[in-house]
């Protein structure tokens, strides 16, 4: 409803198969993030407004912010809170609590371009920052297998 009031044309992807000319693709599909991350103006970050689980987590923050994406999250953030505050010292609005919040982030992180600039600045060095860790994980991969044999 919220959509439709700001006459945005919106579909969602279980019934979609091309994003051109939508303003909101609803992805309530398993396994597009990765690919959907790199052409998104905004990202929503599920599980955090209403968790679905009793870890309050939300999804994954990383993938979006490598790409350099602004986000949109809940309170239930619960993994993520030195990465959260970063964003939030940036732009307090990345977080929502209802829909008419939410509606009004995507809005203005969508007619913000210097702000957007700023969020995925920083998306990108947090994201570069841990980058090391998956060199380290590789490290430890090939030190153990070949131990193995």
């Amino acid at each position: 409803n919220v959509l439709k009031k700001r006459n945005l044309n919106f579909k969602l992807r279980s019934g979609y198969n091309d994003s051109r000319n939508l303003d909101v693709l609803i992805l309530d599909t398993f396994g597009e993030l990765p690919r959907i991350y790199g052409i998104s103006d905004v990202v929503y970050i599920g599980n955090s407004i209403i968790p679905i689980n009793e870890r309050g987590a939300g999804h994954n923050i990383i993938e979006p912010l490598a790409h350099g994406k602004p986000i949109i999250f809940g309170k239930f953030m619960n993994f993520w809170q030195d990465i959260i505050k970063e964003i939030k010292n940036i732009c307090p609005q990345c977080e929502v609590n209802n829909t008419e919040e939410l509606a009004e982030g995507i809005h203005r992180l969508t007619t913000d371009k210097d702000l957007v600039q700023r969020l995925g600045s920083l998306g990108r060095r947090i994201s570069l920052e841990d980058a090391d860790a998956v060199d380290k994980y590789i490290e430890f991969v090939k030190d153990n297998l070949y131990n193995l044999s």
